[in-house]
């Protein structure tokens, strides 16, 4: 069919992994002062997570205004190694009514995923710690506002996604790594409104 184009809306997934200690011992390997390394690192932060969360697929850009969408929802949390939660997407959301034993919109279905992972994980795993939480939609703050378990503290600005985190002393040898986690559709990187 001439003209005709499909559009397909799902779960993007996206992941990414800052090592904070690393990131301060390189600015003083290059001659800082540990002040002038922590507002430099604090800052890279703060702009490593504003560029993830304002990042968006490029593919059909023109044709889907994907541009225009913000992130459902943005979980970070620090561990002492990377931990992907890709495995909470390992089966296909069944978008069924939850009555008809499905999992609902697969918008919120995503975040009720990715949270029930986190806190699974995180329950099990004590070196991960200072989970937080982003979200631009609505609908997926109410759905945080009725969730028993977050396992993560919501914020309200991306700034909040990194402070009040930094390592106790940037010379010790334990990796200290801010991890994002991150649902959306693939139109954009927030539920349509």
């Amino acid at each position: 069919m001439t003209g005709y184009q499909s559009l397909i809306s799902g779960t993007f997934y996206r992941h990414a992994v800052l090592d904070r200690v690393r990131l301060r011992r390189n600015l003083q390997a290059a001659g800082m002062t540990v002040e002038e390394a922590e507002d430099a690192s604090a800052a890279a932060e703060e702009e490593f997570v504003n560029a993830f969360v304002d990042a968006f697929p490029e593919a059909k850009r023109n044709s889907t205004a994907s541009t225009g969408s913000l992130p459902a929802l943005v979980l970070a949390f620090e561990g002492d190694r990377p931990y992907s939660y890709a495995a909470a997407f390992q089966r296909p959301v069944d978008e069924n009514p939850e009555g008809r034993g499905g999992e609902g919109p697969a918008g919120p279905a995503a975040v009720r995923r990715l949270l029930a992972h986190h806190v699974f994980v995180s329950g099990r795993r004590e070196d991960i710690r200072a989970g937080r939480l982003l979200t631009y939609d609505p609908q997926i703050d109410g759905l945080l506002a009725g969730l028993p378990e977050l396992g993560a503290t919501p914020v309200t600005s991306v700034g909040g996604l990194t402070q009040d985190v930094p390592p106790e002393d940037p010379t010790e040898d334990p990796t200290e790594e801010l991890t994002g986690e991150h649902t959306g559709e693939l139109t954009g990187e927030g539920l349509p409104t």
